[in-house]
């Protein structure tokens, strides 16, 4: 029984609990991989229904069809024959009833073979007031208003159409409806484009008709306008689009799935769309299917391995760490995922409420936008309200004739009128061309307003109008159908009025002063125009930007923002469905939560907020950082408990361990205290002992690294550089320095045979000899004598060195060389030639010797390098068993005869690094380097 529980023990342990582990994360993985897909899925379809949506809007379409032909008929380059042929592509595709009219430079009508569009007269003098060409006298808008409303409706006058060159505007012209688009080729040019459509094709047109061909292959579409309970168009006939339609409505998520296809619908004010897609999920599934039936073998498996005989716990060698690690893993394993599942679960749900309350937020702040454009309504009262009070305190003459142009200039206003008792105008200043035509309803309205609210003073001051009445017009104004009335009893108010297509803002007041000039005043200001000074004001780039898009104009307005695909397809989502839109985007590197506001004031003028995702994120971040701290603290409550555990048993293995890594690190004390009596006491006495050997080795290396120049030689026009890297802990080579006076330096490099200690005492010998040497006067050609003599007499085993030996006197540049068996010297030229000084001797240590050795003289003239190494730097094997060798070297050397010494150094050490690849060092490396920088032998006299 005893052995079964350990058994299971184990089985559960190092088995079933990271299987389950796995399966549980594998799971959680999958489920999240899938919703992220369905997401995508359900984004992407959103996306294309917003996109047709969009393009089957009639303003949409025909705004893009025309912006996309006006370049190619705008264009000085094309022949009529391109401009007839984009005509008639157009025409195909929007109809015979779309009327396109060209003007030359001259602003006359141009002519093509084979298309005469209707009504060119009349839209020709539309284009004379528009361009105001040689044709254009003033007036023509009055003359020419009866005329442009028969051919483009009641509501339509130049002055309006005027003002909105580039847009598409809208004309209602009995029971249809139409639009006008006109764009001149610059803004000072005669040359334009006008075109008129009526009337226009309705959305299910659109999306049978030249749409049709841009749906994807795998979608299914059902159209339903706000009259018809049945579907208007739909891409297939065998579909009951009715019954998905009431099912996604009844359906509290966004989309349905149903029979294998994703169901989304948008509602917009044209309609209702119905989009289906195929949805690929049987790869999920048969992940889920292949998960849950290897976790069900692996299960079995785990059960058929408890009750079998041949698993023998007793059999099984398990570290004494690896139990405890065992014992680790049940300790925190439990605890920790019942601590993360709570902890991701409730940080989740907390960063839902904050992204909702976020979304409120912004909503809120948005909407608070639209509504404080009432204070812009205010300062227009305020300022109107200025200039009356103005009037009022002057009778003589009109003294606010400069406050009046000052709000014309700065946009506060774009028609002032001030008319006398008689009901003749004092004056009327004008900006722009909003009322052009439209003067005698103005001027009959405020003749109205006179005898209407000003008859006692007219009475009184025995004055009566010089121009009667129009009767018909009396009933209009005096009738409560049209708002007249409203209008003339508030006096001094904001009205918000519209003539023909324009959207105004009018204040009016009388001056009701005996004997004063005037007696009415009225102001205009254009709500367009209002629109854009108040935005102007409260659309600032910040943290969270705040942008503008004008639907009219199918543009953003706001300086500085990176409008994305992203935001076009949500802001388009925002004015199609009429509500705020939510999504996260990308923009300028970096992910904002996009909140799309669809203008009802401001129209048609939306905003989009940008909020940066970071605002959420950083919070959210910190409760995983609380979660990651709190199971980091249950870990650390196990380690002590490990810790507990390990302090009988794993004790002297952890000090040993402690001791190596000392090693490692090259420290003295490095020392291990285990105090038992038994094999881990023996083996911290042995480890102990072998400390004390590394630390005297580590002690003579020191010494050795001392014994070699300690600072960098200064010589008046000439530079030097040494470097020495060991193989072992005691090196063999040797370069040294000496200076002999003012102008002469001795230089050494050597190399003894073999490493370790003896090679090191043999260096330390070399070394001694030579300051002794000096410092008895030198004899350059005995010194080689000298130290081989030394050699022979202390060391009893046969230890040979070869050095070379330069003299260097910096007065005329001139270099003696002795060599002892060393390898040859090089000379590095300043034109980047390497040469080699082939001058021989008999290494040092071998045998006594009573011939001088050879030497010889060379020069160094300026730019000149010598170059000496030891043999570790030809020797050099690299990983596939290639030597480096000369050949090599001397590529290299031609290559930094403009360098430095200490960069030629550093670069022949690189590249000797790069051809070993990491391989072992084998002998110790030396080179020493001495250039002539700047010495010409010619100055020395």
């Amino acid at each position: 029984m005893k052995s079964f529980w350990g058994k299971l023990l184990v089985v559960f342990i190092f088995g079933l609990l990271p299987a389950t582990s796995l399966y549980l994360a594998a799971g959680r993985i999958l489920d999240q991989r899938q919703s992220e897909d369905f997401d995508s899925a359900k984004t992407e379809l959103r996306h294309e229904l917003i996109r047709i949506a969009d393009a089957s809007s009639p303003g949409s379409f025909y705004f893009r069809v025309i912006e996309s032909m006006m370049p190619e008929m705008l264009s000085e380059d094309n022949q009529q024959e391109s401009r007839l042929a984009v005509i008639r592509k157009v025409q195909s595709i929007c109809g015979q009833d779309m009327a396109i009219y060209m003007f030359d430079n001259l602003g006359m009508p141009e002519n093509l073979p084979g298309y005469s569009p209707p009504n060119r007269f009349v839209v020709g003098k539309l284009w004379d007031i528009l361009a105001e060409t040689p044709e254009y006298s003033k007036g023509d808008e009055q003359r020419q208003l009866k005329r442009l409303q028969i051919l483009l409706g009641a509501e339509a006058s130049a002055g309006v159409i005027k003002n909105h060159e580039g847009q598409l505007l809208s004309l209602k012209k009995r029971r249809s409806s139409g639009y006008l688009f006109w764009k001149r080729k610059s803004p000072d040019s005669l040359a334009g484009v006008v075109v008129i459509v009526f009337p226009v094709l309705k959305p299910q047109q659109i999306l049978s008709g030249p749409f049709r061909k841009h749906f994807a292959s795998d979608l299914r579409l059902a159209f339903w306008n706000h009259e018809q309970d049945a579907p208007v168009f739909t891409s297939d006939q065998h579909a009951d689009f009715n019954y998905m339609r009431s099912q996604v409505e009844k359906s509290s998520s966004e989309g349905l799935v149903h029979a294998g296809r994703l169901w989304i619908t948008i509602n917009t004010g044209s309609g209702v769309f119905l989009g289906s897609r195929e949805l690929a999920d049987n790869r999920y599934r048969n992940a889920t299917g292949m998960l849950n039936l290897l976790f069900a073998v692996l299960a079995t498996g785990m059960i058929a391995l408890l009750f079998s005989r041949s698993f023998d716990l007793q059999k099984i060698y398990m570290r004494t760490g690896s139990k405890l690690l065992a014992l680790l893993l049940v300790a925190i394993a439990i605890p920790t995922a019942g601590l993360l599942l709570t902890g991701v679960t409730a940080i989740s749900t907390h960063e839902k409420v904050l992204w909702s309350r976020l979304e409120n937020d912004v909503v809120t702040r948005l909407t608070a936008i639209e509504d404080d454009f009432a204070e812009e309504e205010r300062n227009f009262v305020r300022h109107c309200n200025v200039l009356h009070e103005m009037l009022l305190k002057d009778s003589t003459e009109i003294s606010c004739q400069a406050a009046a142009e000052s709000m014309l200039a700065s946009g506060q206003a774009i028609r002032i009128d001030l008319m006398a008792l008689d009901g003749e105008s004092l004056g009327a200043l004008n900006k722009g061309s909003w009322f052009e035509g439209l003067e005698k309803s103005v001027d009959a309205y405020l003749r109205y307003l006179i005898e209407k609210r000003l008859a006692h003073r007219m009475r009184a001051e025995k004055i009566e109008l010089r121009r009667k009445q129009d009767p018909v017009l009396n009933d209009i104004f005096g009738s409560t159908d049209f708002g007249f009335a409203t209008i003339t009893s508030a006096p001094g108010q904001l009205h918000n009025v519209r003539f023909g297509l324009n959207e105004l803002m009018w204040y009016w007041n009388f001056i009701d002063v005996p004997g004063h000039p005037a007696a009415v005043i009225s102001v205009f200001q254009a709500r367009d125009i209002a629109r854009k000074n108040f935005l102007k004001k409260v659309v600032r780039a910040g943290d969270e930007p705040l942008a503008v898009f004008d639907a009219s104009r199918q543009t953003w307005l706001s300086e500085g923002f990176q409008a994305t695909e992203e935001s076009e397809i949500l802001m388009r989502a925002a004015i199609l469905t009429g509500k705020p839109q939510l999504r996260r985007i990308s923009a300028a590197g970096r992910r904002w939560l996009a909140l799309a506001y669809p203008g009802r004031v401001l129209a048609p003028y939306s905003l989009i907020n940008l909020t940066d995702e970071q605002k959420i994120r950083q919070p959210v971040r910190v409760l995983y950082y609380l979660l990651a701290t709190s199971i980091a603290i249950i870990f650390g409550v196990a380690l002590l408990i490990a810790r507990l555990l390990t302090e009988t048993f794993l004790k002297p293995v952890t000090e040993l361990d402690r001791g190596m890594h000392m090693v490692k690190q090259r420290r003295p004390e490095a020392r291990v205290e285990i105090d038992v009596g038994d094999e881990f006491g023996e083996l911290g006495k042995a480890f102990n002992e072998m400390v004390d050997e590394l630390n005297e080795m580590q002690l003579a290396r020191s010494v050795q690294e001392a014994l070699f120049p300690q600072e960098k030689l200064k010589i008046d026009g000439f530079d030097t550089e040494i470097f020495n890297l060991a193989a072992a802990d005691l090196g063999g080579d040797y370069c040294d320095y000496v200076k002999l006076d003012e102008h002469r330096y001795l230089f050494l490099i050597g190399d003894v045979s073999g490493h370790g200690t003896s090679a090191a005492l043999c260096m330390a010998m070399a070394k001694a000899t030579v300051f002794k040497a000096c410092r008895d006067g030198l004899n350059f050609t005995e010194l080689p004598g000298r130290i081989s003599s030394i050699l022979l007499q202390t060391v009893k085993r046969k230890k040979m060195m070869t050095m070379l030996f330069m003299l260097l006197d910096s007065a005329d540049c001139t270099l003696q060389l002795i060599n002892a068996g060393h390898n040859w010297p090089l000379i590095i030229r300043k034109d980047g030639s390497v040469e080699e000084i082939s001058l021989t001797g008999m290494p040092l240590g071998v045998r006594e010797s009573k011939r001088k050795p050879e030497h010889r003289t060379i020069l160094l003239s300026q730019g000149d390098a010598l170059f000496s190494y030891t043999d570790a730097l030809i020797e050099c094997q690299a990983p596939d068993g290639r030597i480096y060798g000369h050949e090599a070297m001397y590529l290299e050397l031609a290559k930094m005869s403009k360098l430095s010494p200490a960069a030629t150094v550093a670069k022949m050490k690189a590249v000797w690094d790069n051809f070993m690849a990491g391989g072992p060092q084998q002998d110790d490396l030396t080179m020493l380097v001495i250039k002539n920088m700047t010495k010409e032998p010619a100055d020395v006299s």
